[in-house]
């Protein structure tokens, strides 16, 4: 069975909006500066 959840970023460390489904692996791929370790960080907070 896939585990699969939802996160809402908002107005956090240079991400304006965000949302998207996060499951058992995700691969994040984009320029610098984009915000994809501010996903990873607040993905670990969870």
């Amino acid at each position: 069975m896939e585990s699969q959840e939802k996160i809402s970023i908002n107005n956090f460390a240079g991400v304006e909006e965000l949302e998207m489904d996060i499951k058992l692996i995700n691969i994040l791929i984009g320029p610098q500066d984009v915000g994809k370790s501010v996903v990873v960080k607040m993905v670990n907070l969870v």
